[in-house]
């Protein structure tokens, strides 16, 4: 009986990528993982936007990264405007 050999795609990636930003939003990581989650999650994008084709790689990463810039400044607006 073979094996089959394992791979991982780009897909597999961006997977990841949005697993760890779900985590993340619901404050699954310590405190002290911070760091690391944050080194791997900058790392992983950073390959994909770089191994995408290039069509791709531009069109999706000024979209995501516009959309994330909005998300993120929505929920600092939004938590700037609640009182103590």
């Amino acid at each position: 009986m073979e094996t089959e050999k394992a791979t991982l795609s780009l897909n597999d990636l961006q997977m990841v990528l949005s697993v760890i930003d779900t985590c993340s939003k619901r404050g699954a990581f310590k405190p002290q993982e911070f760091e690391a989650v944050g080194k791997l999650f900058t790392h992983l994008s950073l390959f994909v936007k770089q191994n995408l084709p290039p069509d791709e790689s531009n069109s999706n990463s000024e979209t995501e990264t516009e959309g994330e810039t909005s998300k993120a400044e929505s929920q600092v607006n939004s938590s700037d405007n609640k009182s103590v």
